[in-house]
């Protein structure tokens, strides 16, 4: 079993040697050893040299809480990260994924506004939101994933001329707009952390190349507890994302799916078109779901032509029956995003913030 070690720099290991030591049990091939930082960042930046055998790094926002033996620390975790990237740059250290982890205040007090250390951080752990067993199992499944998927990189980045190969893309599967992107963003030449980001930031976290489970079903009409496990679930298994940073969660390629339907049900438009209702009837007379299959519309008036779900509820919908959510500085793959309007009616209810609605939306719901 080949370990995956993460070197933590927090000015409270102590206090969160309990944390760390839940997250190494999540999993057994996840290991931890946490260091305070020194006074001198060049020293952190030895320390961190000096381990051969590390697979990513996870760093307190606020280092300069505490003092340690040789006083208080003049740096956080961006400047650290930044040094770190830049020996990355320079191959003086190998790729090696980089993870922020912090208390929701201070994210949102000290990063949130920091735009340009977005960057420089892989993925952020909410130290507040690691409680309970299934929490540490997903925040040990994502830092598994960010490690073998910088580990892919690191190997197959510069023979993959286009991105379609480097993801291991179906042949009907990519957008050639995605392609012709990394192509002239010149990625097969660039390091493992752009790269990285790139496929983090407009291939897995957002759909449009890639859909979620739940997205996937919502198109399909069914609802997610019947397909899984269903012969319908197998007969798709070839166009089920299996490239770098695919651990997290199950996500499909959906013009590859597209393609299977139209060459499954010849006779019938495509699939988008249909009332889930439909979509059921045709998937049951090809015995590949099961009764009581058809996904149910989040309010019996709104339509059942399923393109997506409400990123609030994540439960299907037709976007005649949503809110548009802000779109700013798309890659023109992406799907757009949509809220219900009983959310958007009810922020309130359901935690919604309604600065995330497209702004002609919000200017809309306001002369309402």
């Amino acid at each position: 079993m080949t370990h995956i070690n993460y070197l933590c720099i927090d000015d409270q290991p102590k206090e969160v040697a309990g944390k760390l030591e839940l997250l190494g049990r999540a999993s057994n091939r996840l290991r931890f050893d946490c260091v305070p930082p020194t006074k001198a960042i060049d020293d952190t930046v030895k320390e961190i040299e000096s381990r051969k055998d590390i697979s990513g790094l996870l760093i307190d926002l606020r280092l300069d809480r505490v003092a340690g033996d040789e006083g208080r620390v003049q740096y956080n975790a961006p400047t650290i990260a930044q040094h770190i990237r830049s020996l990355m740059a320079q191959k003086k250290l190998p790729a090696l994924p980089i993870v922020l982890w912090t208390l929701p205040a201070r994210k949102k007090t000290l990063y949130d506004p920091d735009r340009p250390s977005h960057d420089l951080f892989d993925e952020i752990l909410d130290k507040d939101e690691l409680e309970g067993a299934e929490r540490f199992a997903a925040g040990a499944n994502v830092l598994i994933d960010l490690a073998e998927g910088y580990q892919q990189l690191s190997a197959d980045l510069t023979r993959a001329k286009k991105l379609s190969s480097l993801l291991e893309a179906p042949k009907p599967a990519i957008d050639p707009r995605a392609d012709a992107a990394f192509a002239a963003e010149k990625m097969d030449g660039r390091s493992v952390s752009d790269a990285a980001r790139f496929i983090l930031t407009d291939v897995v976290r957002r759909e449009g190349l890639l859909v979620s489970a739940d997205t996937l079903c919502a198109r399909l009409g069914v609802h997610l507890e019947a397909f899984l496990g269903s012969k319908l679930e197998s007969a798709l298994m070839p166009f089920r994302y299996a490239g770098p940073f695919s651990r997290r969660q199950s996500l499909w390629w959906w013009k590859a799916v597209q393609n299977w339907w139209s060459t499954t049900f010849k006779e019938y438009p495509s699939v988008l078109s249909l009332e889930a209702s439909l979509r059921v009837q045709l998937l049951q007379g090809k015995a590949l779901i099961g009764a009581e299959a058809e996904a149910k519309r989040i309010k019996e008036a709104y339509s059942s032509r399923f393109t997506g779900v409400c990123e609030v509820l994540r439960r299907p919908l037709d976007p005649i029956d949503g809110y548009l959510l802000d779109f700013s500085q798309p890659r023109p793959w992406l799907d757009r995003q949509y809220v219900s309007q009983e959310v958007a009616h009810a922020p309130a209810r359901f935690a919604f913030d309604k600065t995330r609605l497209d702004p002609l939306v919000q200017a809309r719901l306001r002369s309402n």
